[in-house]
């Protein structure tokens, strides 16, 4: 008899873990608000100057000034549910936030002194996060928790600044040497909630927080008339909020 009563205590806790063994796809957009010293945008305290030429600027640091504007994200997630309120995540995505270039045309053209008009390439992410979330449905309303932490891969942040006051062909100052891809981690912490449209499909909204320090080598010459100017190292600190759709099938 006690065998039998192990067996079915065995076979009622096994489909249940099955049951609730679900595997799901999701799919989410949205904005994305620079925040911290990402979104500063301050020229005077981001310069960085020859310490034997004071006069020459070799660059813009961007750990204490990312100069970032609102962008915006997509990403889709596998999720895989462990036990009824545990889920195991992968999530991959793209992340994007133009940067404000105004006040750095108009710091450089020293109140129209030396005009100058600088282009800098927007910042993107491309990532990939494994994660754990933490789920409650009441009703047909599910509230998820989660934790990612993965890779990230982003572009050089490339910049090329055109001195108008020269000549033309305009002597253009820009980044140079090895500007490819940058690799560092990426972390996140999210919060969802989502209604359930039918069986299988729930709609809703996600609040998510990114944060990614990505270190890099810059480098600035004037182009065409100079050698290049010395190297510093510098860190682009990326912090972002994230707040967008999402639209989850259950199978």
């Amino acid at each position: 008899m006690k065998k039998y009563i192990i067996l079915a205590a065995l076979l009622i806790v096994g489909n249940s873990l099955f049951s609730q063994s679900r595997l799901s796809i999701e799919i989410s957009g949205g904005f994305a608000f620079p925040v911290g010293v990402y979104a500063n945008k301050s020229p005077e305290s981001s310069v960085v100057l020859d310490p034997n030429f004071n006069n020459i600027r070799l660059g813009f640091a961007k750990a204490e000034n990312g100069f970032a504007k609102t962008g915006y994200f997509y990403e889709a997630k596998l999720g895989y549910a462990l036990f009824r309120h545990l889920t195991l995540k992968l999530k991959a995505g793209q992340l994007m936030n133009g940067v404000a270039t105004t006040g750095l045309s108009e710091f450089l053209s020293e109140d129209g002194m030396y005009r100058q008009s600088l282009y800098h390439d927007d910042y993107k992410f491309t990532y990939i996060l494994p994660g754990i979330g933490i789920g409650k449905i009441i009703n047909q309303w599910k509230v998820d928790i989660a934790l990612y932490i993965g890779a990230a891969v982003s572009k050089y942040p490339k910049f090329s600044s055109t001195l108008y006051y020269t000549s033309p062909p305009h002597v253009k100052w820009s980044t140079v040497g090895d500007t490819s891809d940058l690799n560092s981690l990426m972390y996140e912490g999210s919060i969802g909630i989502s209604r359930t449209l039918s069986q299988n499909l729930l709609a809703g909204l996600n609040l998510s927080f990114n944060a990614s320090n990505v270190d890099y080598i810059q480098t600035t010459e004037n182009i065409p008339g100079s050698s290049p100017n010395p190297s510093f190292e510098d860190t682009l600190k990326m912090r972002t909020i994230n707040f967008g759709a999402t639209f989850a099938y259950y199978f």
